[in-house]
């Protein structure tokens, strides 16, 4: 009886312990971060290459680097095709150092440090310049309407904390 209830609770710890998902791996844009693994990596995957970068230095030392804000997976296997890890990496803005304008139907992400510089969209795009250009357009703040398609321009902070301003 005594080895039916502890077996009964070992299998539910187990269950609820798959239940609940780990946390993601948070990495900074811009910023490298050992991979924490659980023996010799030998091939690695990464769902989606335009959020994050990950470099095997040695087969102990796995290094993930945020490319652009968003969610994705990592996978890294051990010679023998067994698991050493799977999970999901975190890319976020450095804190503090990020804006995001809302013209209309039009957002864009802003990251600043120190000169505020666009950050394109998941599908590589930056915004669109469809919506007319207010006052508060980070462009027309900065004296300058970019063509569609065309690199965004460097904005500074000031001109950044300006339109905040005006967006509240």
């Amino acid at each position: 009886m005594y080895r039916a209830i502890v077996l009964a609770a070992l299998l539910a710890a187990a269950s609820a312990a798959q239940a609940a998902p780990a946390a993601p791996f948070p990495v900074t844009v811009s910023q490298t971060k050992q991979l924490p693994i659980s023996g010799a990596a030998f091939y690695v995957a990464v769902g989606d290459e335009d959020i994050a970068a990950i470099n095997v230095v040695t087969s102990r030392i796995v290094m993930i680097s945020g490319k652009k804000t968003g969610v994705t997976n990592v996978v890294v296997f051990d010679q023998a095709g067994h698991v050493l890890y799977d999970g999901d990496i975190a890319v976020t803005a450095p804190s503090g150092q990020a804006v995001t304008v809302i013209r209309g139907s039009v957002s864009t992400g802003y990251v600043c440090a120190p000169a505020c510089q666009a950050e394109p969209a998941s599908g590589g795009q930056v915004g669109t310049n469809a919506a007319p250009a207010g006052p508060a357009s980070p462009a027309a703040l900065a004296g300058t309407t970019p063509a569609a398609g065309a690199a965004p321009a460097t904005i500074p902070q000031a001109t950044m904390a300006r339109a905040a301003a005006l967006i509240r």
